[in-house]
């Protein structure tokens, strides 16, 4: 066997007749990440009848030779784990060539089931381990079914809207740089949804509000049948101005209208993945998640499917155990 670089768009066709394909494993990936300071190497493992028997996309953090850095290969090698030799002999040869590269540890999550009815996983985890990789962290996925869309109404006086990022993207740039590495070297694969502010609106009612309150404490503040209305009143003149303080710091630091929840989902073959659920937590008080995940499951399901995977347990979760992800020692 011999290991040889790849072009990008080679890895993406030999990739995608792998059985543990993933969109980890695809130069749009591997183009994300060199944006955030990672050189990708697309290599594959290939015999003298030109047969590639193993591929992988490895991401080295950029540096000196001489700097401690981890190799990372996403959702690990596409390769069969279960022919033991086939791995020793790639690992080796990973090895020597990321060795050269300055890597020090070689880090793996292999796109692998644990299945325990087959009673092959432990086997196939004490292959790993005899290799010389050392597992440091389990990994699951929670497939999530949508069965039902709840809608979600704002709170009063709040205006937010939902809705799938096509075009106009300034503003999402603008929130996260890595929104823009995201959008543009995943293309078509990613989707991203967003819950954005009315501030102006909002503001306006909430002004309105607190003055209709004030207005009816002061008619009727010695009207003894009044009280507990009257209460009921301040306290809601409390809450409106912590509104309006909240609202006002959201402008102060991200402009008019700002985004306050972001979730990303990804497309590749048969499955939709929610790659990332990203919200301002001061601002949850606005039922910006329900929200959002009220569009965000309505986007999944005009696309057509009946389920996502994801990293979060929610309440309709099943969960999938992968095998979970090693560390192999380069040097």
């Amino acid at each position: 066997m011999k290991l040889v670089e790849i072009q990008a768009n080679q890895f993406n066709e030999l990739a995608q007749a792998e059985p543990n394909k993933s969109f980890h494993q695809t130069s749009n990936w591997g183009n994300f990440y060199s944006r955030l300071g990672y050189a990708p190497y697309y290599l594959g493992y290939i015999d003298e009848a030109g047969v590639y028997a193993a591929l992988g996309l490895f991401l080295v953090k950029n540096g000196s030779i001489f700097d401690k850095r981890d190799a990372i290969c996403p959702f690990g090698f596409l390769i069969n784990y279960y022919d033991t030799k086939l791995v020793q002999d790639f690992t080796n040869d990973i090895k020597k060539f990321l060795s050269k590269k300055g890597a020090s540890n070689l880090i793996i999550n292999p796109n692998v089931n644990y299945i325990t009815s087959r009673g092959n996983n432990d086997l196939l985890i004490n292959k790993l381990l005899n290799i010389g990789y050392t597992k440091t962290k389990n990994n699951v996925i929670f497939t999530n079914k949508i069965e039902e869309i709840v809608k979600v109404k704002n709170i009063e006086d709040i205006c937010l809207k939902a809705y799938v990022v096509d075009e106009d993207t300034s503003k999402l740039f603008k929130a996260n740089i890595n929104y823009k590495y995201l959008f543009e070297t995943m293309g078509s694969l990613v989707k991203f949804i967003v819950c954005e502010l009315d501030s102006d609106k909002s503001l306006q009612n909430l002004n309105a509000s607190i003055e209709e309150a004030k207005s009816f404490i002061e008619m009727n503040n010695e009207d003894y049948k009044y009280f507990t209305k009257i209460e009921n009143k301040k306290k809601a003149i409390e809450t409106k101005q912590q509104y309006i303080d909240l609202i006002n710091k959201a402008v102060s630091e991200n402009g008019n209208n700002p985004l306050l929840a972001v979730t990303c989902l990804v497309q590749f073959n048969d499955k939709i993945t929610q790659l990332f659920i990203d919200d301002k937590k001061d601002y949850e008080v606005f039922k910006t998640l329900e929200i959002l995940n009220q569009k965000t499951l309505q986007t999944i399901s005009e696309l057509g499917y009946e389920s996502f995977d994801g990293y979060i347990k929610n309440e309709t979760s099943s969960k999938t155990d992968l095998i979970g992800e090693f560390t192999y020692r380069i040097k």
